[in-house]
C-alpha cells in the first residue's frame, strides 16, 4: 500500500516569502519521480496556489477552498465540491449583516474563477 503525503502550503510547505524552497521541490519531486504520493490542501484558490507551486510536480488532485473544491491538478477540472445550502447562505448573510461586515465572495462562473467584494 502506498502512503500519501499532503502538506499545507502557507506556513508549511510555502516559505514567508511565497516560495517553496529549492530544497523542498527538490524533494517532493524526487519523492513523485520514484512513484510517490503527493498532494496538498490549502485555503487558496487554484490560481493562487497555481503562482506558489510552480515547479512542483503534484500531479495528484488538491484541495483548494479550504476543502470546498477537490481539483483534478492537471486538468484543473472540479473533481467534487461542497456548497452551501440557500438556507445555510441566508443565514451567513443576515449573521454578517448584524454585524455590518461586508464579506469577499469567490465563485466560478463560466469556468472562471472571480471574487467580489464592496468597498
Amino acid at each position: 500500500m502506498k502512503t500519501l503525503y499532503l502538506s499545507d502550503l502557507d506556513g508549511t510547505l510555502i516559505r514567508s516569502n511565497e516560495m517553496i524552497s529549492d530544497y523542498s521541490a527538490n524533494t517532493v519531486n524526487r519523492l513523485v519521480s520514484t512513484g510517490g504520493c503527493f498532494s496538498y490542501a490549502t485555503a487558496r484558490s487554484i490560481v493562487t496556489a497555481e503562482k506558489v507551486t510552480a515547479g512542483l510536480n503534484a500531479e495528484f488532485p488538491v484541495i483548494c477552498h479550504n476543502g470546498v473544491f477537490i481539483i483534478d491538478n492537471i486538468t484543473k477540472a472540479i473533481l467534487h465540491a461542497n456548497y452551501f445550502t440557500q438556507d445555510v447562505v441566508n443565514d451567513i448573510h443576515q449573521t454578517l449583516a448584524s454585524y455590518d461586515i461586508l464579506p469577499i465572495t469567490y465563485a466560478y462562473i463560466d469556468g472562471r474563477e472571480r471574487f467580489s467584494f464592496i468597498e
